[in-house]
């Protein structure tokens, strides 16, 4: 938990706030604790329809902060998919202190 937060962080933390979502990052979350996965296995992992979990990784496909790791078979669909990975990480996020990432 922040106690202190500067004068920049805070400005930083406001821009980047507009920038992803709650959904957004539990998706980019599930990616980073899978290592990599299909939109199936984060929509599995998340307990959450894909129909919630596409559009949001296509929106962190957007803003460069997932990218495609490899072409492979599923192991839930048994057909070929994309894994996507996490390839940098967003600043701040959201508000919510348990979701706080930091910027490597």
């Amino acid at each position: 938990m922040l106690d202190k937060v500067t004068d920049t962080s805070l400005e930083a933390f406001k821009e980047v706030k507009k920038d992803i979502g709650k959904r957004q990052l539990e998706v980019y979350n599930a990616i980073k604790e899978l290592g990599h996965g299909t939109n199936t296995m984060i929509s599995k992992w998340l307990n959450l329809p894909i129909n919630c979990v596409t559009p949001r990784v296509k929106e962190l496909r957007d803003k460069k902060l997932v990218g495609a790791s490899i072409v492979d078979i599923c192991p839930i669909t048994k057909r070929r998919a994309i894994y996507w990975k996490c390839v940098k990480e967003p600043v701040y996020t959201f508000g919510f202190n348990d979701y706080l990432v930091e910027k490597q």
